[in-house]
């Protein structure tokens, strides 16, 4: 269902403030995560209240409630699936997520034309038409938007022309979640490497203390059998604690 105007101006509100108060002093990120948790909550109770709040058979029968919206260059999309396998991939991290899966609103260089670069599981990486990719279900999707337009349209030709120089191995999903190494990717780990290519000089995406750990839970299922070997991952949800993007829409 999609989450209620109001209900999303309040989420985004509060999200903004939370993030701001750790820009001056970056250490405390798990308040900030806490806080953020805590603001959904907040706004998804606002939502179930809400009689304009209807059921949504897919992404795109949901963003057609909102005809003044449209995606560009660069967004970021965070998305959590109905499957089970969207479930576990979200409980990873020693922290739960509300997201399990991100991909990003590329740009083809030479048509101007809006695609969607994503690196899944089953197909790796991969460039897909935006309608096509608006066609699935959901439980819940956020749009996240970089403060600078330029850095952002840098990042999205950045990852068109990636995913379309891979071939072969290259192509295949990172199941080993290897976040610098580049020669597989996870659907993260895309998002960082664009927008590193778009801005080599700035901070990472998120910042390194951002990151997601994962402890005594790289020994067990199903990050043992995948090869992880990091104590440390990028989850869609840590790029909530980026205060370069702000949301722009979400929906439930």
């Amino acid at each position: 269902m999609a989450l209620a105007r109001d209900s999303g101006r309040l989420l985004a509100a509060l999200m903004v403030a939370a993030v701001g108060t750790t820009a001056a002093a970056p250490a405390p990120f798990a308040d900030t995560r806490a806080a953020i948790a805590e603001a959904r909550r907040a706004a998804d109770a606002v939502a179930i209240v809400d009689a304009r709040v209807l059921p949504q058979p897919d992404l795109d029968a949901a963003l057609s409630a909102h005809p003044g919206f449209a995606l560009q260059a660069g967004d970021v999309l965070l998305l959590r699936g109905t499957d089970l396998i969207s479930a576990a991939i979200s409980q990873i991290g020693l922290a739960p997520a509300d997201f399990s899966h991100m991909a990003i609103v590329g740009l083809d260089p030479l048509w101007d034309s809006l695609e969607i670069i994503e690196a899944g599981v089953a197909d790796g990486v991969r460039i897909q038409l935006v309608e096509d990719w608006l066609q699935q279900s959901f439980a819940r999707f956020l749009v996240l938007r970089h403060e600078d337009a330029a850095v952002a349209r840098a990042a999205a030709v950045a990852a068109y022309r990636d995913a379309q120089s891979r071939s072969g191995e290259a192509r295949v999903y990172d199941f080993a979640l290897a976040l610098n190494d580049d020669r597989r990717l996870y659907c993260s780990e895309l998002i960082r490497n664009a927008y590193a290519r778009a801005a080599p000089a700035a901070a990472p995406v998120p910042v390194d203390a951002a990151l997601s750990r994962v402890g005594g839970l790289r020994e067990t299922y199903p990050l043992a059998p995948l090869g992880v070997r990091t104590d440390t991952v990028f989850l869609p949800d840590d790029l909530l604690l980026d205060a370069r993007f702000r949301p722009v829409l979400e929906l439930r």
